[in-house]
């Protein structure tokens, strides 16, 4: 490692003890955030410069093959976490389930910009192996890296090791020089303040600032917020050095079968047959009007029947949806094949999302004209259509994934995030009084 970088990393360790600090007191352990606040997008803010400046100081403008990182995908991320930050200020916290997942997202999508920025996503982009990017980014390389900082700040160096005593000599006059000046000065200081009333109107003006900056503020709002922001700052420093120092291992698809290859046992027929059985129950349900009966009778449906319909009906249909999801993720994971690549198994696959896309549509009817149109937009209602809108679209890209190759869950992936950062920044709760 050249000086120039080793330099960069201890500044960036030096300044991330501040971030740390800032987002404990300001953010961690502060309710007055959540009722609107400036302090995530500052905090953000600062991360992201720093984040930027150390990958260039680092990567010198040029990145090894292993680790070259997608521009836009890093430009992408940025730019959502920024607007995220953003929301924050300009509204409180979102109300119920929305609030819960803005926060959380708004951290994870900060830890998928360091993984983009330093080029460790898998296939360097967002893709089907997020879940694995995600263990990754918020596990792995941050507590692998826990101790990155203190070792970078005070561990012993070899090109140092023959000049250490003699630094530690310098210091140590140092600081008894300081101490005997000061204790001089205020001896001398008090001698003159008898002679002078101005003089001693100076030094009583000195008293009160101290007197200020009391021991009482040192203990109660400033260390214990430090202390706290120690881990979290070695945390996110392991996260942001690691990631960018860690040797060239990206996960690419190719070697993530390699390595998972024993996890691979079920053949096809095994997929033929789950599939099949899914198609025979959704079959039924649509051949049986379990679903149509009464929908479209509106003149006729109470308000406590529109809720209950909505509230049990809709989260069992978007479960189903997602059960097809998680089959064929399944089916890449468990599979020889995934279930796009082997032919009687995309027909069956296509045959879920088509009635996938039929259940897509009873949840949305139950959701926004029944329950919507009953009792009106509430937080908690909106975040579920938005739940409900991503999965449909997830549901047409799949099956035009299996006609056509392309990479279907990075663009749903976007999609998601990019829609949510916009929804984080519509006063929803002004809206649904």
């Amino acid at each position: 490692m050249r000086l120039e970088q080793r330099r960069a990393l201890r500044i960036a360790a030096a300044v991330m003890f501040v971030i740390a600090y800032w987002y404990t007191k300001g953010i961690l352990s502060s309710k007055n955030w959540e009722r609107g606040s400036w302090q995530p997008l500052l905090v953000a803010a600062a991360f992201l410069a720093l984040a930027t400046w150390l990958a260039k100081c680092l990567q010198g403008g040029e990145q090894v093959p292993e680790k070259r990182s997608d521009r836009r995908e890093t430009l992408l991320l940025g730019t959502c976490l920024f607007l995220q930050s953003l929301a924050f200020g300009l509204y409180p916290v979102h109300e119920d389930l929305i609030g819960i997942f803005q926060v959380l997202l708004w951290h994870g999508t900060a830890i998928f910009f360091v993984l983009s920025l330093a080029g460790m996503l898998a296939d360097h982009r967002l893709g089907l192996l997020f879940p694995a990017d995600a263990a990754n980014g918020a596990f792995r390389i941050p507590f692998q890296n826990l101790f990155l900082r203190g070792k970078l700040l005070w561990g012993r160096r070899e090109e140092t090791e023959r000049s250490s005593g003699a630094a530690a000599q310098k210091t140590v006059i140092l600081l008894l020089t300081g101490v005997a000046a000061l204790v001089l000065a205020l001896f001398a200081a008090a001698e003159l303040s008898a002679a002078s009333t101005s003089f001693a109107a100076i030094g009583d003006r000195i008293g009160l600032f101290f007197d200020g900056f009391s021991l009482r503020w040192l203990t109660q709002d400033f260390l214990p917020y430090f202390i706290l922001s120690l881990p979290v700052g070695a945390y996110l420093f392991g996260l942001l050095g690691g990631s960018l120092l860690e040797n060239p291992k990206v996960l690419t698809g190719e070697n993530w079968r390699r390595k998972t290859a024993r996890l691979r046992a079920f053949p096809e027929r095994s997929l033929l047959v789950v599939l099949g059985a899914l198609a025979v129950v959704y079959a039924a349900f649509f051949a049986l009007a379990g679903g149509w009966s009464g929908i479209f009778d509106l003149q006729g449906i109470s308000a406590w029947d529109a809720c209950k319909s909505a509230v049990a009906g809709f989260w069992q249909l978007v479960r189903v949806m997602l059960l097809n999801f998680l089959v064929l993720l399944a089916s890449f994971v468990f599979g020889k094949e995934p279930a796009w690549a082997q032919k009687r198994a995309r027909i069956l696959a296509a045959v879920l999302l088509v009635f996938g896309l039929g259940f897509g549509f009873l949840a949305f009817w139950k959701l926004f004209v029944i329950y919507i149109g009953a009792f009106g937009p509430t937080p908690r209602r909106i975040f579920a259509g938005w739940v409900l809108l991503v999965l449909l679209f997830w549901d047409v890209l799949g099956l035009v994934r299996l006609k056509k190759n392309f990479r279907a869950a990075g663009i749903g992936l976007r999609a998601a995030l990019v829609s949510f950062t916009v929804l984080a920044l519509v006063p929803i709760e002004t809206l649904c009084r």
